[in-house]
């Protein structure tokens, strides 16, 4: 499978060696009968009104004698340190070879297919040192117990609300920081430098400002 390492609405791929499994299949049948993570479906199926990239319905065949492959959309997934891919066929699983099981480069650890949590979004870009703003995470498996998740802004623990947290979002307040982050352009910041003018200090109808008068300017 690719890759082995996976979030919620990710695009993936199970590479399979057909051998003379399509001789098999009934006419009627889709080409394979599940696939799915764990117990979590991957959306594969053909939809008439879709601009899906799959295009899979009971008239598609993947390659006899031949590597081929599958492919879908992970949906609503959980996040977990390991999971069985599955691709069912109506003569049953197919076998797993050793390259379907992952591992770091100690050894000591391994996987098939390994399910991040996702974040979507961020409310708040920017804060203050003083700490104490609400912020609100959104994505999706982000967990909702005390032992699953733990946020830091800037190196500083963000106090997690467990009780109004879900899977969806995290809301958390943040700690006080010692120093600023940066006090240099970042990404994400204006990328130039404008001047605006208070309309309210000395500007005419006219659009030109008041003789005498310099009007208030603001660096954004």
């Amino acid at each position: 499978m690719s890759p082995s390492n996976v979030y919620s609405g990710q695009r993936v791929q199970f590479h399979v060696y057909m051998k003379n499994t399509n001789e098999l299949i009934s006419d009627t049948a889709n080409p394979f009968q599940d696939f799915m993570i764990g117990e979590n479906n991957i959306n594969w199926e053909y939809d008439d009104d879709s601009t899906s990239y799959n295009m899979i319905d009971e008239s598609y065949r993947m390659e006899n004698w031949r590597p081929d492959f599958v492919q879908g959309s992970i949906e609503e997934i959980y996040a977990s340190a390991s999971e069985e891919p599955i691709l069912r066929f109506e003569q049953g699983y197919p076998h797993h070879t050793t390259r379907v099981t992952h591992s770091n480069f100690a050894g000591d650890d391994t996987w098939k297919v390994r399910v991040h949590p996702s974040i979507n979004g961020v409310d708040f870009n920017e804060g203050w040192t003083t700490g104490g703003q609400d912020l609100v995470i959104s994505g999706w498996s982000l967990g909702s117990e005390t032992s699953d998740v733990t946020v830091m802004v800037d190196g500083v623990a963000c106090e997690i609300d467990f009780e109004t947290s879900t899977w969806e979002n995290i809301y958390c307040s943040t700690g006080a920081a010692d120093a600023v982050s940066s006090t240099e352009t970042q990404p994400g910041s204006y990328g130039a430098k404008v001047d605006q003018v208070d309309p309210a200090d000395s500007v005419q109808s006219d659009g030109n400002a008041s003789a005498g008068v310099t009007p208030n300017l603001t660096d954004l």
